[in-house]
Parts: structure tokens; sequence; C-alpha cells
């Protein structure tokens, strides 16, 4: 399926506990890389984590400043193995990287794994779940340098299963397959012994699921459990709830996709249920989301959060004193600490993660969040007299002031809530209560600018504090420009750059991201392809670039095509970018009339003998 997609600095507690300063007087820069798609159709995954591993080396940095200093190294492989096979004979000669976060895909990484494995560059994966990857008897087996912090695909059937009976007194679950899905996945969920009043396979080509939605309803299912992908999930669960079922719906990772919501729609997926082999963004602590938000300009990535977390196991090692690939892996092999959602995690003898569970998500008004309990309605509410403790749902930074909204929700509305700032005051500042929310506002005044500020929020009914909500926050410097809104348009996009792999055509720009003129947005329309600029595509934006895939047909391949490119902020659109693009056929790839070439931290592969200007032959 071709779709059209792009895809203050307050610092928690959890968040910089495991960042130690060494005792070393000098800086010493230690590189790590990234490697991953970065351009081309699959950018939308590849520039998400590597912005979630240069925030994790930015807030390191900050703390270390002026003894350790962390340089990420960009490796893009376009999630193509023929581009990863050209790009990791050169990353695992150069010594001076110490460790890498990727490969993203299962593909590139079976590519790269013979250098790597040569070399003893350490890797920890974000996304690679082919359980081959850490099977011992298998020759693509990556051991001993090959670690991940997901869930590999074949264990998640048991999660599944769990997921579709919980809290069901009676269950009846109906099973329905993708003909795109591994046949081990169907097998393992089936092995699981789980009853089942019903199994049927769908085409993924289809676009009428009607008999299966009236075999469903006809057995009276208490929940169905889709093993496909959102592209045909989305069709069948729409179907679903049109046709009236009303009971749960549960679906694997391969449909946890932040697209689902948009293809359903936020009404018929409200309370569609998931297991996925990572946790979505907004599982993390408030904290870390806030900060993420005000530190890069923009929400923790889908896909940030597995690379988030890869990067803080390096960095902790890192800060125990293993600046080498052999102590670095040594370190990762023995790794036992809790991640940034609070688990405990470590690795078994084969690099799979260890503690940590399969996250279950739940659709909330079109957007995937952690699953909590009272979602299901699986626990009763507690006759303790005591209030609940407060959860917070967000916090904002606006106007010198920190916004934070609480959750009241679970248990009876609370008389007041207040927050106390121990350091600066024993002053209660009490929020406004509307329904079953809160609101804080919290002046910042000169002596808490650059400083770390513990909290505690308390809510109280009848006079009965409940337990208190505990955490810290960093408070940026006044000149670090953190609350600064755009004032003026962005500049136009620049630096377009084409690629394509057998999985599809990519254009990425870089676009503004200074504070003052930030690109929140961009888009892109073509009248060779049938776009007009009022019905023009939006693009994923991350950081300093914003990438697309696009859908070329195929009478237009080898034609000179003219896209045009422009960025927008709350103040207005930018001038546009006119350029042309000269698509290429998907059946070839990166071959070899192709380059490796680096220009500062980023290294790529361009189809010509010659690097472009700027650019160097690795």
């Amino acid at each position: 399926m071709r779709r059209f997609v792009v895809a203050v600095f307050l610092v928690p507690t959890l968040l910089v506990s495991f960042i130690q300063s060494p005792a070393n007087s000098a800086e010493r820069v230690i590189k790590i890389a990234f490697q991953g798609p970065l351009t081309g159709p699959e950018a939308e995954l590849g520039l998400g984590q590597l912005q979630a591993v240069q925030y994790m080396a930015t807030k390191f940095n900050q703390k270390n400043k002026g003894t350790l200093k962390v340089e990420v190294i960009e490796v893009d492989d376009q999630g193509d193995p023929t581009i990863a096979v050209k790009l990791a004979p050169l990353i695992a000669e150069d010594l001076s990287i110490i460790a890498l976060v990727g490969p993203s895909y299962s593909g590139s990484t079976r590519a790269s794994l013979p250098f790597y494995k040569e070399k003893l560059l350490p890797l920890i994966s974000p996304s690679a779940t082919n359980p081959f990857l850490t099977d011992p008897t298998s020759p693509f087996f990556g051991g001993p340098v090959f670690h991940r912090v997901v869930q590999i695909s074949a264990k998640e059937a048991v999660a599944l299963a769990g997921l579709a009976e919980l809290g069901i007194t009676n269950p009846r679950t109906f099973l329905v397959s993708d003909d795109q899905v591994w046949p081990e996945f169907e097998k393992s969920f089936t092995d699981t012994g789980i009853p089942l009043v019903g199994s049927v396979m769908a085409k993924s080509s289809s676009s009428d699921y009607s008999s299966i939605v009236q075999e469903i309803i006809a057995k009276k299912a208490t929940a169905v459990v889709l093993l496909g992908y959102f592209s045909t999930t989305s069709k069948i669960v729409t179907q679903l709830r049109n046709g009236g079922y009303k009971n749960r719906i549960v679906l694997s990772d391969a449909s946890a996709d932040p697209l689902f919501g948009s293809l359903v729609g936020s009404n018929l997926s409200e309370g569609v249920v998931a297991t996925s082999t990572f946790g979505a963004p907004t599982s993390l602590p408030k904290e870390i989301q806030f900060d993420y938000k005000n530190t890069v300009g923009n929400s923790i990535p889908s896909y940030g959060v597995p690379a988030l977390e890869a990067t803080k196991i390096y960095l902790d090692c890192i800060s125990k004193g293993s600046f080498t690939r052999s102590t670095i892996l040594k370190c990762v092999d023995t790794y036992s600490a809790k991640n940034l959602m609070g688990e405990s995690i470590s690795f078994d003898t084969n690099g799979d993660i260890v503690g940590a569970p399969f996250p279950q998500l739940i659709m909330k008004n079109g957007v995937w969040v952690g699953l909590k309990n009272d979602d299901l309605k699986l626990t009763s509410t507690s006759s303790s007299t005591q209030p609940v403790t407060p959860t917070v749902l967000s916090f904002s930074f606006i106007s010198k002031k920190i916004e934070i909204e609480i959750d009241l929700s679970k248990g009876a509305t609370p008389d007041s809530v207040y927050i106390q700032l121990p350091g600066v005051s024993t002053k209660k500042i009490y929020a406004i209560i509307k329904g079953k929310t809160a609101k804080l506002s919290i002046p910042l005044t000169s002596p808490m600018f650059g400083k770390a500020l513990s909290f505690r929020i308390v809510s109280v009914l009848k006079n009965i504090e409940s337990k208190p909500y505990l955490s810290s926050i960093d408070i940026p410097t006044q000149q670090s420009g953190a609350d600064i809104v755009a004032t003026k348009v962005p500049s136009a996009p620049k630096n377009l750059f084409y690629t394509r792999t057998e999985k599809g055509h990519g254009i990425t720009v870089e676009v503004d991201a200074n504070k003052n003129t930030r690109s929140t947005d961009t888009y892109l329309y073509s009248t060779d392809l049938g776009i007009s600029k009022s019905d023009a595509v939006k693009g994923l934006t991350i950081g300093s670039k914003s990438s697309f895939q696009v859908e070329i047909p195929s009478g237009l391949i080898g034609k000179k095509i003219l896209v045009s490119v422009y960025s927008k902020n709350a103040i207005g659109d930018s001038q546009i970018l006119p350029t042309t693009i000269t698509p290429q056929s998907l059946e070839t790839s990166a071959g070899s009339n192709s380059a490796a070439c680096q220009k500062g931290s980023q290294i790529r592969t361009f189809e010509s003998l010659k690097c472009p200007p700027g650019w160097f032959k690795r």
C-alpha cells in the first residue's frame, strides 16, 4: 500500500537519574551511531528514531558538560539491505564508533551483521523483530553483538490471547488472519490453547468483508482478534462497527500504526485495543513527554520510545566508564536496570530483552495510548475514604508559566487539588477544578530558572489528603528561549532529496527549525502527480526534516516531474520550493554505480560514483 506520510528543557528525575559525571577534567568525545532509513519511503520511522537518539545524547551532554560528550553518527541505509551492506563495512572499520543503535529493520540487520560481528560492534535495535536474529540455531543469529529492546513477534501471540480474554467470564474469541501475516504467527496464537468459536483468513486485497462480519456476529463473539496489517484490519474494523458489532476488538502490533485511527475514524476506532512490541509515547511519564516536546519542538514520534530506551542503555554504560566496544558489549550483556517506564529490564544470552512486557494500547480519540485497567472496566472503585492520588495528564510551558493538567477521573472528585515546591516555598498553589480535570498554573520567578525543582501534587476530599504525586523537573534558563513562539513565517524548505527502494518512492526536505520561525507542518503538491495545492499532502515533520512517501505511476518513470514543497507555522506559509525529480524504477536499488559519502555526522549512499558537493567519499 502506497501512502503519503511524514512523518522550557524540563527534565524529570526519572530521565536524568542514570547520568553521572565522570571524574575526568578533560572532555572526552564518544561516538555512537544510529542506522536506519533517514531518506526514502521509510524515513518516517528512521527520522523519529534518530531524533530520539539525539535527544538522549543532548540531555547526557548537558549533564556532563566539560567531562563527557556523546556524538551521534547518522547512517542512512534507507531500510534497504542492498544499501546497508555497502555502509556497514565502513562503520565497522571506524573504531571511533563504539556502539550503534539499530539497524531499524530486520533485513538491514541481516545484511550488516557479518561486518559488525567481525569487528565486535555492539548493536541494540529499536525495531528489528525477526526471531531468527536471536535464534542461535539460525544462520542469521546476531550473537554476540546483537540485542534488541522490542519483544519478538513470535511471543506476542500469548499477549494477544490474554488480552482477548482479559476480564471476560465466558470468553468466545473469533480469530481473523491476514494472508500477509507470517504463518508462524497464526500457529503461535492457536498454540496458546485459547478456545475459538471461529477462525477465517481475510484476503488483504479485498474490500468487502461482510461475510466475515456476519459470521462473527452470528457466533456471538465476545472478542475478535485481527492478526493482519492496518491496511486490511482498518477496513475490517470499519465494517464490524458499521455492522453492529459492539464487543472487544483486539489487534496485533502490525495494526498498531498511527495511520490506523485516521483510516477508521475516531468514532469507529474508539476502544479498539492492541498489543505492541514497544510502548506508545503516551505511556511514558508525562514529564518526559513534556520535556521532549519542549526540547525538540514536537511530540515523541511513534517509533521513538524503543530508540530512547536503546540509547539510555548505552548512556548508562558510558556513565559507568565504558568507552570501548569491548567494555560497552560487556556492560550491555550484563545490563540490569529500570527503563524509562520504570520496568526492570535485562537481556538474555541470545540478545532478547527480558522484563519488559508487551505493552497494551487502546484507541482514544483516534490515537493509540497506553491501556489502563479501568479502560476495560476490570477493576472496581476503591471503597477507601482516602482520595485517589492525582495523575498528571499534561504539561505545557507558556509565557514563563508552567501549566499542568491533572486527571481526576478515578474515584470521587476531590474538593481541592494543590501543588507544593518544597525547594522554593511551603506555600500551596491550588488548582482550578472543572469536571474530572484540574489545572494548575505556576508562575516562574527569576530564582527558579535554571534550577531542578521537586514538586508534590495532592488532592483533598473532606479534609483527607491523598498520597502525593511526586516528581522533579529542571527549569530552563531564562535565555534558553523555551517559551518563544513563532514571530515570522518559516523560510522555504531546501535540499530536496529523492530516493527509491523496492518499497517505494520517498522525498525528504530540510525545513526551518529555528525558534522564531520554526516550521510546524510541510506540504507537497504536484500537478504532474495529480495533486493540486488545495489538496497538498502533509508530510511527517521531525526536527529539521520532513519526509513524504509518494506513489508515482509507472508511465512517469524516467521523466522529469515538477514538485512543489512549502512549510507553515502559526504566522503563515513559507515561500514555495519548486524543483524537479526524475523517478526511477523500483525493481532495482543502489547497485555497483553508487558511492558511500559523508558530510559531517551523516553517512549515506548516492547513486553515482561521485559524491555531491560538500560530501566526501568514505
